[in-house]
């Protein structure tokens, strides 16, 4: 959240990925493809329903990310919410 206040993680006990949810109406197909042009492993939450989707956000992969490498990721993704929402990449 201190790099990244655009994307709320929702909590969950273990993993390699991270849910995080946006704010309804944003792009998260556009976001999802500028953070990966920021070399981040993302994917658009609303490919993972089945129907229309009950929430926007990004799942990311975070297996290979090192803790000392968190913060800079979280500034790319911030930085990649901020091209999306304004149809950039």
């Amino acid at each position: 959240r201190r790099y990244c206040g655009q994307a709320t993680p929702l909590a969950a006990p273990g993993g390699l990925h991270l849910v995080v949810t946006l704010a309804p109406g944003s792009h998260e197909e556009r976001i999802a493809q500028a953070a990966r042009e920021r070399g981040l492993a993302v994917a658009p939450l609303g490919a993972y329903f089945s129907d229309t989707p009950g929430m926007c956000g990004l799942v990311l992969g975070f297996a290979t990310c090192p803790v000392a490498m968190a913060g800079d990721a979280a500034r790319r993704l911030a930085a990649a919410i901020r091209a999306g929402a304004q149809g950039e990449r």
